[in-house]
């Protein structure tokens, strides 16, 4: 590791994933199975939250498919400040399982493309990304991520972001991207197939249109009830990167899950899923 390079040690553990290396990687051990061959992740899109929650759900993608070395992890910008596309361009996440760096040079390459502000604080105010890496690292231990966080993008910018996210991702090479999203928040447990049923639909073959439709019909279908998909501008840019791709195959939807947010009303839950876009070999 570079001296000079920024240090990012957790700032979450103990609220959303244990303080202790041993008492994570018996977890760890027990969600994640490394995968050395067969086919490599494209994509996945992976949920967030608390590990007794997303844990099971996150270490089944993982262990379904080979996580490639270099990860974009495109995360959501929970208090919605600052600029709607910011990326980390320097820096190792040092934590108690080990260290996982910034690949510097793919990260330069998409802020360029894709426009996107740099933005190293937003690092410590965002648990999405430190909660996912001892996972991401245990399924890949050279791992090397690219880290951008986005809120409330317009569909065209969500577009234009992804399309250069595939430029950047096919001229570096041998990377996953990954999304994360809880597909809704703060429905009736009854409810969550309808939430997130027709989301899942159009995710796993790779159908932004479809997706966004989706979104519609289920805005008329709760009679103008907010039902908050956490993380939609991420699944937008995902969408679209894998769209212009090529070379990925059709989606599997890996877990699902659920879990009811104590601040909410009783019988309000968040509703999680796991899945995984196959790379396909060219001909």
């Amino acid at each position: 590791m570079n001296v000079e390079e920024p240090v990012r040690k957790p700032q979450f553990a103990g609220r959303f994933l244990p303080v202790e290396a041993e008492e994570q990687r018996g977890l760890l051990e027990g969600w994640v199975t490394p995968v050395s061959s067969g086919p490599r992740a494209a994509g996945l899109v992976l949920p967030h939250g608390p590990w007794s929650d997303i844990g099971p759900l996150v270490g089944a993608a993982l262990s379904s498919t080979r996580l490639e070395e270099v990860v974009v992890l495109l995360a959501p910008n929970h208090l919605c400040r600052g600029p709607r596309a910011t990326i980390v361009s320097e820096g190792t996440f040092v934590l108690p399982t080990g260290n996982v760096p910034i690949d510097n040079a793919l990260a330069e390459s998409l802020r360029a493309l894709g426009g996107l502000t740099e933005l190293p604080e937003v690092l410590g105010r965002e648990h999405a990304i430190e909660v996912l890496l001892p996972l991401l690292l245990a399924a890949q231990p050279r791992l090397s991520i690219v880290p951008v966080v986005l809120h409330d993008l317009a569909l065209p910018a969500a577009r234009r972001i992804g399309h250069a996210l595939a430029d950047a991702v096919v001229a570096r090479g041998g990377v996953t991207i990954i999304a994360t999203s809880n597909l809704a928040h703060y429905v009736p447990a009854a409810a969550v197939g309808a939430a997130t049923d027709g989301l899942l639909a159009a995710l796993a073959p790779g159908d932004i249109e479809g997706f966004v439709g989706a979104l519609r019909a289920r805005e008329k279908q709760h009679d103008g009830a907010i039902v908050e998909t956490c993380g939609l501008s991420t699944l937008l840019v995902y969408l679209e990167a894998l769209a212009h791709l090529g070379g990925v195959g059709e989606g599997r939807v890996v877990a699902r899950g659920q879990s009811r947010d104590p601040k909410h009303p009783e019988g309000s839950v968040v509703a999680y899923a796991s899945l995984v876009h196959p790379r396909v070999p060219r001909h």
